[in-house]
């Protein structure tokens, strides 16, 4: 039973690796586009360690936007985050590094609701080495197809070695009770 959880657990492994290097291809950031949230790499310290470079900010679609939050705007086929200088009803302006520009409301992409320290730099790695990405996930489902047809020739292999060895205990038990008959 043990080894068909862990069969289990090596397919669940690689449909989580599947959903990732499918996030990785992602055009617009990491998350796709249907999603209320995204995932933006951290570029720039800018930020400090409020969002340090090398991080990723998570966004979620928010229309109450307010002085001081953090977004995540278009720029340039680009993406760049900005801090909220001031908001009215459809106009923002933002603070991007060290320019200040008026965006609209509708094109904010999101708002940073958390970072998650050093895992920015590992996605746009990933997202940049596409080709290591699908070896590392083919050889990933090779190792699980593998260890899949191979239960039933470990099981039976396992069998056989406790035959040979309860055959080894009562064929000594035997020769130990033989020894002091005569025949």
């Amino acid at each position: 039973m043990k080894k068909v959880f862990i069969g289990l657990g090596a397919v669940l492994l690689c449909l989580l690796l599947a959903l990732l290097a499918c996030v990785t291809f992602s055009r617009e950031g990491f998350l796709p586009g249907f999603l209320s949230v995204g995932a933006y790499p951290v570029r720039t310290g800018v930020y400090g360690d409020l969002l340090p470079r090398g991080s990723l900010a998570l966004t979620e679609k928010d229309p109450a936007l307010s002085m001081g939050d953090i977004v995540v705007l278009p720029m340039g086929g680009e993406r760049v985050i900005g801090s909220v200088l001031t908001a009215e009803e459809d106009s923002l302006t933002v603070r991007v590094a060290d320019a200040e520009l008026r965006a609209d409301a509708s094109q904010v992409l999101g708002r940073v609701y958390y970072e998650l320290d050093g895992l920015g730099d590992f996605c746009v790695t990933l997202k940049n080495n596409r080709t290591a990405v699908w070896c590392a996930l083919a050889l990933l489902m090779a190792a699980a197809v593998a260890f899949v047809v191979t239960i039933p020739s470990r099981r039976h292999k396992a069998e056989v070695k406790k035959l040979i060895e309860l055959f080894d205990y009562y064929g000594n038990k035997f020769d130990e009770e033989e020894k002091d008959i005569e025949y």
